[in-house]
């Protein structure tokens, strides 16, 4: 019974540290789409500019981060 009990823990926060792990890949993903698409605007521009908008998304992205 004891070892069902440390493996019912361990797999718990195995799926816990996945969710986790999930949650930062797709954050960052995001982040770097958003960074990506901007630099790309700033070899036209000769710029970098992050509107509010883009802002906004990457900080309520890494809200998100716990």
């Amino acid at each position: 019974m004891e070892l069902a009990d440390s493996r019912d823990k361990y797999k718990s926060l195995y799926e816990n540290e996945k969710e986790h792990t999930d949650t930062l890949k797709r954050i960052i993903k995001n982040v770097k789409e958003n960074l990506e698409g901007t630099y790309e605007m700033s070899i036209y521009t000769k710029s970098v500019y992050l509107d509010e908008e883009s802002i906004e998304e990457i900080l309520d992205l890494l809200k998100e981060i716990k």
